[in-house]
């Protein structure tokens, strides 16, 4: 039964940490869209597209980092609880 938990804990860490490039380029796929769309069909200036880039961009990589440090932490409990202690 423990065995079985600890493939299932290291299953959802390894689908964590996959996700991160699919939110990277999420981030700045949808500030590229938006941008895009608020230049064509709004007239905003020019400058709006690489803003939201960057903005979409930023979001991204905090999320990144926040899914992370979620899997870190899974990671770490799943070690704790067979009894190996990490630095």
């Amino acid at each position: 039964m423990a065995d079985k938990r600890e493939l299932y804990r290291s299953l959802a860490v390894l689908g964590s940490v996959s996700m991160v490039p699919m939110v990277l380029g999420a981030g700045v796929f949808g500030g590229y869209a938006a941008g895009e769309f608020l230049i064509r069909s709004m007239g905003a200036p020019g400058f709006v597209m690489p803003l939201l880039v960057a903005l979409g961009t930023l979001g991204s990589l905090f999320e990144g980092v926040r899914i992370l440090k979620f899997a870190l932490k899974a990671s770490e409990k799943g070690k704790e609880q067979k009894g190996h202690k990490s630095i």
